[in-house]
C-alpha cells in the first residue's frame, strides 16, 4: 500500500505536468512553496517567483513533457521524487523543437496543510 502522503504528492505532480502542457500559469505557480529554491537546468538558482516569471515569459514551455519517476520516498516531513524527464520545448524556450532529457530531484513539504515544492534540481543530460 502506498503512503497517503506520497500518493498526494504524486497527484500534485500530475496536475503540475498538466499545467505545464496547458500553459496554465496559475496552476503552475500553485505548486511552489513560498520559499522554494530551484537549481534550474540553465545552472542558475531561482526562487519560485523567478520560475513563475520564466513560465510567464514563455521560457518554460513544452509541447510534450513526460516524467519517469524512479523513486518516491517519504523522508521525515518531506516527500522526495527522483528520476528523469523528457520534454520538447516550444516557442521561445531554449532548445525549442528538440528532445531534451534531464535528471531531476524534487523535494515536497507541507505548507498550510498542502504539499508544496520546496526544492528542485534539474540537470540536462541530453539534447537531441
Amino acid at each position: 500500500m502506498t503512503d497517503p502522503d506520497i500518493a498526494e504528492v504524486e497527484a500534485i505532480e500530475r496536475k503540475l505536468t498538466q499545467s505545464i502542457l496547458a500553459d496554465d500559469v496559475e496552476a503552475f505557480a500553485a505548486a511552489f512553496g513560498k520559499d522554494c529554491l530551484v537549481h534550474a537546468p540553465n545552472n542558475k538558482i531561482n526562487e519560485a517567483k523567478d520560475s513563475i516569471a520564466l513560465f510567464n515569459a514563455g521560457l518554460i514551455a513544452y509541447s510534450s513533457f513526460e516524467r519517469h519517476v524512479e523513486r518516491r520516498a517519504k523522508l521525515g516531513d518531506y516527500v522526495v521524487t527522483m528520476g528523469e524527464e523528457t520534454m520538447v520545448p516550444k516557442g521561445k524556450a531554449p532548445n525549442a523543437g528538440k528532445t531534451v532529457r534531464r535528471r531531476f530531484t524534487d523535494v515536497w513539504g507541507r505548507e498550510g496543510g498542502t504539499w508544496k515544492l520546496k526544492l528542485r534540481q534539474a540537470t540536462i543530460i541530453a539534447v537531441e
